[in-house]
């Protein structure tokens, strides 16, 4: 494979075809830094909104330094993967408190930091500063395995270590960033997962996978394990036009989030008899419920939850929850001024809007 041809090819279809992204045509590592952090497990076109709304309020890293963690999430609110927002934060105070300001040119240092991994620095340190270090996120991945026809299970750690060694054996260590950002970008418009468009492809005379007919096949990556089934009722209370949320332990699962109260049952195939039953139980509530919701499904990495929202409509004095530390009444109209996690965000969507609209 003549890799000077490759990189000319690569490099003329980029400049061509590039999208115009405002992390894009900047040595500022500021940008890139906070770009990277949102784009982890995140398309651009939906991350592209966050970062506008980060980069305004948080112009440089001793801005984005001095915020403390809830408006920080409740920015982040709706991404997900929220332990990303918290290493953010915590991240910015170490580079402004120990490196002031600046983003450390060493890859070991880089490595220490929160929520900085390998693929991230090597991002940073070669967008940024042009160190000839290969960058290998999801396309690229699919770019490496397709251009050497690797079909072994990527999901071994031996196909991950072959792919790196690949990436580092075809990068242009003359011009990295921008051989890094034409193997991400050619990944993203043209070698994509389902349908790649491979009679635009700049790279389709070295293309094996091409060659050999197995496209499709690759990159191949095994199932994964079944997701661990949870199940909620999502309990709205509603007191005078207002709504308690209450927030998630600062640990686990969606860290300091809030939400509603949730009973987490075996099953949801309680009657409502039930299901009041359990709210005396458990909260000591004598109330009825109002009203119930449809079954609704929330996807994580490895849990899938499964929930039913009911609305019960208090009379009297508020009640304080057992088993909740930090609580809020809050008028529905102010729900974004907390970070709310999707899978409750969905219950406004999904439910009659009567519940939150009177």
């Amino acid at each position: 494979m003549n890799y000077s041809v490759l990189h000319q090819r690569l490099n003329a279809w980029f400049e061509k075809n590039k999208r115009v992204l405002p992390w894009r045509n900047t040595r500022d590592w500021y940008p890139i830094f906070l770009s990277e952090i949102l784009l982890q497990q995140t398309r651009v076109k939906q991350g592209l909104p966050y970062f506008h709304t980060f980069i305004k309020h948080f112009p440089d890293i001793q801005s984005l330094a001095a915020a403390d963690e809830q408006q920080v999430l409740t920015l982040w609110s709706g991404l997900g993967y929220y332990n990303r927002a918290r290493n953010l934060l915590k991240c910015a105070k170490i580079l402004v408190h120990q490196y002031h300001g600046e983003f450390p040119l060493s890859q070991k240092e880089a490595l220490q930091l929160p929520g900085i991994g390998p693929y991230t620095t090597a991002a940073i340190l070669s967008l940024a500063f042009d160190q000839p270090l290969a960058v290998v996120d999801g396309n690229v991945i699919r770019v490496i395995s397709r251009l050497f026809n690797v079909n072994s299970d990527l999901r071994l750690s031996s196909s991950r270590r072959k792919i790196d060694t690949l990436a580092n054996q075809l990068l242009n260590t003359r011009h990295p960033a921008l051989h890094n950002e034409a193997m991400m970008e050619l990944g993203s418009l043209i070698c994509k997962p389902l349908q790649p468009v491979c009679t635009q492809c700049p790279l389709t005379p070295f293309c094996e996978a091409l060659q050999q007919d197995t496209v499709h096949k690759i990159p191949f990556k095994s199932p994964p394990a079944k997701k661990r089934e949870i199940a909620n009722y999502v309990i709205i209370l509603r007191h005078d036009h207002h709504f308690l949320l209450v927030q998630r332990p600062s640990e686990g699962l969606l860290a300091g989030m809030w939400e509603f109260p949730v009973l987490q049952v075996q099953q949801l195939n309680h009657g409502i008899s039930e299901i009041e039953r359990l709210l005396q139980v458990h909260w000591n509530m004598q109330e009825k419920i109002t009203d119930s919701g449809k079954m609704l499904h929330h996807i994580y990495s490895h849990i899938r939850l499964n929930y039913r929202p009911l609305l019960v409509e208090l009379e009297g004095k508020r009640p304080v929850l057992p088993g909740y530390g930090t609580m809020r009444w809050l008028a529905a109209v102010n729900f974004h001024t907390l970070p709310m996690h999707n899978a409750h965000k969905k219950i406004f969507l999904n439910s009659n809007p009567s519940w939150f609209n009177n």
